[in-house]
């Protein structure tokens, strides 16, 4: 019998803290909501006082930083040749005139280039240009070594460099090849073509 009257008094006494606690927390609850209410309503009629009647949640607009392009960036320019449908993307250090510049000093250096991105540390311009792009390459003899020759969309032919292999030491039927002419896009097709003469 004492057992069941202790456990009633603990669960009294569990009860009536349960009950106090819900009551201080929901006081301190309405003492912040009515501190934020007074705090807003006074910052309204402040600024009904002085002629600004703002809602007071109402997002301020701040001025944007202008970037600035950093000594890290990086210019992709993506250069897509009408001639050939081709696009090439080359990437470069950002010249350090460009340094600590922002997006007019960019649009003033690259004229005719269009702003695709615009981070400060990585650039991407875009230009479209006539004719064909400088990765057709036709490959003959020079001095008695393979040479790397570039042509543009009417045909004419440009020597670029000579390679280190000799054509005396090619096979007949890849010295007619040469003598015909060996065709490659790309840089990619190109290498793998010198590597079928090495």
């Amino acid at each position: 019998m004492k057992k069941i009257v202790i456990i009633a008094i603990m669960m009294i006494l569990l009860l009536v803290i349960g009950i106090v606690a819900g009551l201080y927390y929901y006081q301190q609850q309405n003492v912040k909501d009515s501190n934020h209410k007074e705090s807003s309503q006074l910052a309204l009629e402040e600024n009904t006082s002085i002629g600004i009647i703002k809602p007071i949640n109402e997002a301020v607009e701040t001025s944007s930083q202008e970037i600035k392009i950093s000594p890290n960036s990086m210019i992709i320019e993506k250069q897509y040749y009408q001639g050939c449908n081709h696009l090439i993307e080359t990437q470069k250090d950002v010249p350090s005139s460009l340094i600590n510049q922002g997006e007019e000093q960019l649009k003033q250096a690259y004229p005719n280039w269009t702003i695709e991105k615009l981070t400060n540390t990585q650039i991407t311009i875009y230009k479209e240009t006539p004719g064909y792009c400088h990765q057709h390459y036709i490959l003959k003899e020079h001095n008695g070594v393979l040479a790397i020759y570039t042509f543009d969309e009417n045909g004419t032919e440009t020597w670029k460099e000579d390679t280190e292999i000799q054509t005396k030491y090619l096979t007949a039927e890849d010295l007619e090849k040469v003598n015909e002419g060996i065709k490659a896009v790309g840089d990619a097709q190109l290498h793998s073509v010198l590597e079928d003469f090495e």
